[in-house]
């Protein structure tokens, strides 16, 4: 059972959930199988199926490893635009995190849970769980690079300046987690006066990102 487990985390895709599979079909309560063929699901973007694993894997041992059954519950409800469900996947990942372990990804469910809160509306409520991620991990780079978009949505540019690097260069758009994250460095930077602003979202708009789209209309059709 565990060498099946074993090969199955070194595969991906179909090879990896038929591995899986036959540890599920050994032993139909092991949790860890229901769980990483979830993930495998989530990956290949097989959002329902994931969601399924994840129910079964949750409905064994709810409190299987330190809140990961419901935090990657809730990226694969996120995908599926049910941040509703997501968002209450997130909070209780978060409460399953032992105070008493020193590493949790307790910073990563709060970065979740705040995005989530942010593609819902509520920026109070994605401010704050930001601040949570930075408090446990300040250096947290996709968490920084959400409180500087926050930032900037509220119109504090100079401070929105020290969350993001130039390290964040166009080329970041081409993953869909970072897409964000290079507009509104591209708005921060029309903002200050920093002429590279066009760069970023010509780049976000290469991905089809609509307010890049539309701003690249309003303010780069001469540059």
């Amino acid at each position: 059972m565990r060498q099946l487990l074993e090969d199955g985390f070194q595969e991906d895709g179909k090879k990896a959930v038929r591995l899986y599979t036959k540890a599920i079909t050994k032993d139909k309560n092991n949790v860890e199988a229901y769980w990483r063929r979830g993930d495998e699901f989530y990956k290949m973007k097989q959002y329902d199926k994931s969601i399924s694993d994840l129910n079964q894997a949750i409905a064994i041992d709810s409190a299987f490893i330190n809140g990961y059954l419901f935090g990657d519950r809730g990226q694969a409800n996120e995908a599926t635009g049910d941040l509703v469900a997501a968002i209450h996947d997130y909070t209780t990942a978060i409460s399953l995190c032992k105070t008493t372990i020193p590493t949790t990804p307790r910073e990563t469910f709060y970065f979740y849970r705040g995005r989530a809160n942010l593609k819902f509306g509520d920026t109070l409520s994605a401010n704050r769980d930001t601040d949570s991620a930075l408090h446990y991990w300040d250096y947290y780079p996709r968490a920084r690079y959400q409180k500087g978009r926050l930032e900037v949505i509220r119109g504090g540019y100079k401070s929105a300046s020290k969350y993001f690097s130039e390290s964040l260069t166009p080329d970041f758009a081409s993953d869909k987690e970072f897409v964000d994250d290079v507009f509104y460095y591209g708005l921060l930077k029309y903002k200050t006066g920093d002429t590279t602003y066009c760069d970023y979202w010509k780049a976000a708009a290469r991905y089809n990102y609509p307010k890049a789209i539309e701003y690249l209309t309003k303010y780069c059709a001469t540059k």
